[in-house]
């Protein structure tokens, strides 16, 4: 079984997705590196890891992601939990709390693997957790919107009777 080690990268989030998993299955954000992250960053690319930095308006970016489930060469699959996050003093944050411009630190997951059709190995990341290091609050433009599965969660709520004690 291949090794895997834990490498750390923080700077500004954008697009937290940590509750519900994006249309490719995935929790994830994205991660403007600072100074120290960027040169964790080229150290991970030299060991090979496809993942590119990307640029927009508010600077140099990457993606960091999670699956909901993994697949084995022989069939398998195997279900992964949410990313945990949690704040400075370890205590876990829940649903989306974290909003664009939080600072974070991100725990990875990095692993060597046996690419299909190759002769030598990859090299992967996977985000694991993130530590919210200075919060901003996330706050939805419409405090009435939901994601699709939570809004038909609640639908029909707001019009069921009140119960009566």
């Amino acid at each position: 079984m291949a090794k895997t080690d834990y490498v750390y990268l923080s700077g500004k989030a954008k697009w937290i997705n940590t509750t519900v998993p994006d249309k490719f299955g995935n929790w994830g954000l994205v991660l403007y590196l600072d100074a120290k992250a960027k040169e964790t960053w080229l150290d991970l690319k030299k060991r090979g890891i496809l993942n590119e930095i990307s640029q927009d308006d508010d600077g140099e970016f990457v993606r960091l992601r999670r699956p909901q489930e993994r697949k084995f060469k022989d069939g398998r699959v195997m279900g992964m939990s949410p990313v945990t996050v949690v704040d400075k003093a370890g205590v876990p944050l829940l649903g989306n709390a974290v909003g664009n411009g939080s600072d974070v630190t991100c725990k990875l997951e990095a692993y060597a693997y046996k690419p299909p059709f190759k002769k030598e190995m990859g090299y992967a990341i996977r985000l694991a957790a993130i530590r919210v290091d200075n919060l901003i609050p996330f706050e939805p433009k419409d405090p009435n919107a939901f994601d699709p599965h939570t809004a038909k969660a609640v639908e029909g709520l707001r019009d069921a009777p009140e119960p009566i004690f």
